[in-house]
């Protein structure tokens, strides 16, 4: 196996983290000076794709600390190959993306997104941690639109599913049906789903264009016909009290806490209070 000693031309220290971060630091300690043997770079890339793909499938890194990991990124980065290591980095992130997300047919596919998009928002935490120096460096100073390595990563997810217009619409019809059950009160085994499906529309940028909008008509429609039915049913105090939970249901919902964004929270409540009061004030 490629042993970390064959990249000692650089030498790479992990500092301790700066107070409140959990990222590490790396500070050089001595400038590359050797050149660089015929076959290193092919070397270098080895050692490094078992550790993405190790990485990216949530097994223990093969070989090498994370140290000897960020030390082979540096040492190729100052060896003048950084942009050939961003290159590989990406097609393998590519692969790695085609590869987890599901087909959007089968029952259990918007389960199988959810699960892939946490499995590999993980990875990406840990990629960018790994090529820390890389990400500082040969990203942060290119003229790419993304600067930094989690970006890139997020540009990847967001254009695969820009490609795959069934995959997302899994993703948007998914959360809208999920958050329906919970108004109504039905229990779903994939209720969990719901937070982090609606943390992939937003951090893709799908929740404003693709989410909040059939949301809004959704919710419309939902209270307009619970209006209904309370009319008929409740007297115009217990009719009154119900609309008050209902408000205070929703504000919860684009609350800090909330699964739905905060600018979210004015259109909402406007729907509701329109539907359950304003239509039969």
């Amino acid at each position: 196996p490629f042993s970390a000693s064959a990249f000692a031309m650089a030498t790479l220290v992990a500092a301790s983290a700066s107070q409140g971060s959990n990222r590490p630091k790396f500070a050089v300690k001595s400038p590359l000076t050797q050149n660089c043997p015929s076959d290193y770079e092919e070397r270098a890339w080895s050692f490094l794709l078992d550790a993405l793909r190790a990485t990216c499938e949530r097994r223990a890194l093969p070989g090498g600390s994370r140290e000897a990991i960020a030390r082979c990124v540096e040492t190729v980065c100052r060896a003048g190959m950084a942009g050939g290591l961003f290159a590989r980095l990406m097609r393998e992130m590519q692969s790695q993306l085609d590869g987890s997300l599901p087909a959007p047919q089968p029952a259990e596919a918007l389960r199988g997104l959810a699960a892939a998009w946490i499995r590999m928002c993980d990875a990406f935490a840990d990629i960018s941690e790994l090529f820390f120096y890389l990400d500082r460096t040969f990203v942060l100073q290119s003229k790419l639109a993304t600067h930094s390595l989690r970006a890139c990563f997020i540009k990847q997810f967001r254009d695969h599913l820009l490609s795959q217009p069934a995959t997302r619409s899994l993703a948007v019809d998914g959360s809208l049906k999920l958050l329906q059950d919970e108004r109504a009160g039905r229990s779903s085994a994939d209720g969990e789903l719901l937070r982090p499906t609606l943390d992939l529309l937003r951090e893709l940028g799908f929740y404003d264009a693709d989410f909040e909008p059939k949301m809004l008509e959704q919710s419309a429609e939902f209270y307009r016909d619970e209006a209904r039915r309370w009319r008929e049913t409740l007297s115009l105090a217990d009719y009154l009290s119900s609309c008050e939970r209902r408000l205070g249901e929703e504000a919860q919902r684009a609350g800090e806490e909330g699964i739905l964004e905060g600018r979210t929270l004015k259109p909402l409540l406007d729907v509701v209070r329109k539907e359950l009061l304003g239509q039969h004030a």
